[in-house]
């Protein structure tokens, strides 16, 4: 049974004839016990209205860190497939650098081998070139030893002939010179 202040107030008890007690202080007693169980009531449902209110506090911070929970989970989740993807997206940039530094550096052997054989096909051409010019400046220098000697013979039968014109042309001016006296 739900006892309530009014039912408090309203007890009637029933007076005994010989030590009963004095009905006013009963009453007044009564009327003070009312109002203490009234007060108490009302700070219960102040209570139970608080608990109420704390109680959906607490469920609505249940459901953020519930839903905190979540999003960190989801965040775990979401920055290990970015850094898994993050390695393997370096990874193949890695060995997509190597297998370019491969080319390089086969291309950079490929040339160098190439320029090695490059210069040594120079170096061959070029003593063949010497050769072939020293063969020609040995060629040209007999001819020259050759071509001194005869023209100091031609300059010395030149000088001959020479002299044997002008000695002719001598002989032959003082005979036109005798004959023109002659017949002048």
């Amino acid at each position: 049974m739900k006892l309530t202040p009014l039912d408090i107030q309203q007890q009637q008890f029933k007076t005994a004839l010989v030590g009963g007690f004095a009905q006013k202080e009963v009453d007044a007693y009564l009327d003070l016990v009312a109002a203490a169980f009234e007060e108490a009531l009302h700070e219960n449902i102040a209570l139970k209205d608080q608990l109420k209110l704390k109680d959906a506090q607490i469920a609505e911070f249940e459901a953020r860190e519930k839903a905190m929970k979540e999003m960190m989970l989801t965040a775990a989740k979401v920055a290990e497939e970015l850094k898994a993807a993050a390695n393997r997206e370096a990874e193949a940039r890695l060995t997509q650098a190597e297998a370019q530094a491969e080319r390089v550096v086969r291309a950079a052997e490929t040339r160098a081998e190439r320029t090695i054989a490059e210069i040594a096909e120079l170096r061959r051409q070029r003593a063949q070139v010497e050769g072939q010019l020293r063969g020609i400046l040995e060629a040209h220098s007999r001819l020259l030893d050759a071509t001194s000697e005869k023209t100091s013979d031609d300059v010395v039968d030149l000088e001959t002939a020479s002299k044997k014109r002008k000695k002719k042309t001598e002989d032959e001016t003082a005979r036109i010179q005798s004959l023109a006296s002659k017949s002048g």
